[in-house]
């Protein structure tokens, strides 16, 4: 009788987390490196960050140790703050990541890392930087504008901020004012937080964002936006953002038939050699959510491409949901439930 495979539990899992998503050269970047041990203790040598550029060839710069000898109990959690300083040479558009690199005393190592878009020192600009990646109809937009400087002081008329559907972008200078005739210092970065009204009655069936812009004096205004996903409500919503914790998905259209919302997402890049797209089929009453994952895989041949030629749309894995109340909810920070997510992660599994 075959033997059912033994699923290989890592004795280390490293998170890394930073204060925001971009950085101008120069700049300290702040974040978090984050140790989670399964259930056996580990002994640490070392733990170190760096910043990496990918391009032809990476480059490894600002390289940091944040602990010596260490030792961590089974099923703990454990954290290490750090800064490293961003190189201000680099490409822009090259993908730049903050990289930590455990070391243990058994010899094994481990890492993990987070993805930051670089930006080149010494040029202005603006960038709008959102609390959550979703949010209802009636919810507060929450977030920050960065504004940066460039040479030479600036003078900036005003900053604003307003959330609007993507195909259909407010006039510039539109919309919330978060600040008036300032002067922007040479090299420095201003901050602007802002909480905008997402209209209660905003269409699913756009994609939404919030837009910023700075008027300046003499020179062509800054402008940025940022999208993100419009929750349907309720428990459906949850569900919605905890199939976006298991991975980036697109989606790419929704529509109602009858008490049934159907969304189709498309895979982030990473994800296309396995998936073609994802659905899902959701009803919502007082017993909670219901419905179907439908999970259409990629075709892994040429027989089988020619199939979906010939014959259409190839068999969807199907899978039923059934979440109860006690399921959708979400943190303080509008995070979904772990529980919604683990169950969405077991189904997505093969395709991760």
């Amino acid at each position: 009788m075959a033997q059912a495979e033994e699923e290989v539990v890592e004795a280390l899992e490293v998170f890394v987390d930073l204060e925001r998503s971009f950085y101008q050269g120069g700049e300290t970047a702040r974040g978090t490196v984050r140790l989670v041990t399964s259930d056996q203790a580990v002994q640490i040598l070392r733990v170190r960050v760096s910043v990496e550029e990918w391009a032809d060839e990476n480059r490894e710069s600002s390289e940091r140790q944040l602990s010596g000898e260490d030792g961590l109990l089974a099923n703990s959690t454990t954290e290490y703050r750090f800064e490293v300083l961003i190189p201000t040479e680099g490409e822009e558009g090259n993908l730049w990541s903050v990289n930590a690199m455990v070391d243990l005393a058994n010899e094994d190592a481990y890492q993990g890392d987070v993805d930051f878009e670089w930006l080149p020192p010494g040029v202005p600009a603006l960038y709008v930087e959102l609390a959550r990646e979703g949010y209802r109809g009636g919810d507060t937009a929450a977030g920050t504008v960065y504004l940066f400087g460039g040479t030479e002081d600036l003078s900036v008329a005003r900053v604003t901020a307003t959330v609007s559907p993507l195909d259909e972008l407010a006039p510039p200078g539109s919309g919330q004012v978060l600040s008036e005739a300032t002067i922007l210092p040479a090299g420095a970065v201003l901050q602007y937080g802002f909480g905008l009204p997402v209209p209660a009655d905003a269409d699913l069936s756009r994609s939404w964002c919030v837009e910023a812009a700075a008027e300046l004096v003499g020179a062509e205004p800054l402008e940025d936006s940022e999208g993100f996903h419009l929750l349907p409500p309720g428990g459906i919503g949850v569900v919605f953002a905890a199939l976006q914790e298991v991975a980036p998905f697109n989606r790419s259209a929704i529509t109602r038939e009858g008490e049934q919302l159907i969304m189709d997402f498309s895979p982030p890049e990473y994800l296309k050699r396995t998936l073609d797209g994802v659905r899902l089929l959701l009803s919502e009453d007082h017993r909670g959510v219901w419905g179907k994952l439908e999970i259409d895989p990629q075709e892994k041949n040429l027989l089988e491409h020619l199939k979906v030629l010939v014959m259409g749309d190839h068999e969807r894995v199907r899978h039923d949901l059934n979440f109860p109340p006690s399921m959708l909810t979400t943190d303080e920070a509008g995070a979904p439930s772990r529980a919604v997510v683990e169950v969405l992660e077991k189904l997505l599994e093969p395709y991760l």
